[in-house]
């Protein structure tokens, strides 16, 4: 629920609970970590997944407790378990969730982008503006 609700840019329910401005300003970039795998912002870490480097924003708990919010994706990933090593697996997860949602999205909106220009240049379909 926190995840969705900071994915909403505060909105819970059709109420704004939390201050959209604070929404923002807590999931940007605020201190950056010399050689670290993530930067910090306002109780939120801050890092990029993926080939195309979508901004993230993660809550890590105890013993392996995360909520990763990935946006421009509309992505949110829960881990609950009680891991007490490194944290790399995490990072090696959230990558191929991420690279996976990347190849899906190429094949359903890629071919339906495809076939939307050819139906346009076959004069198929037209488009009207408003």
């Amino acid at each position: 629920k926190l995840g969705r609700l900071f994915l909403n840019g505060g909105v819970w329910e059709g109420r704004q609970i939390i201050s959209e401005e604070w929404v923002k300003e807590s999931t940007t970039l605020q201190f950056k970590r010399p050689a670290s795998s993530a930067d910090y912002g306002y109780q939120w870490w801050v890092r990029t997944f993926g080939a195309e480097n979508y901004d993230a924003f993660f809550a890590q708990g105890h013993f392996g407790q995360y909520i990763f919010c990935v946006p421009e994706l509309d992505l949110i990933v829960v881990f609950t378990s009680h891991h007490t090593g490194s944290s790399g697996m995490y990072w090696e997860f959230m990558e191929r969730i991420v690279a996976a949602c990347e190849s899906y999205e190429e094949k359903v909106f890629g071919s339906f982008i495809d076939l939307c220009r050819s139906a346009v240049v076959s004069g198929r379909l037209r488009l009207r503006s408003r």
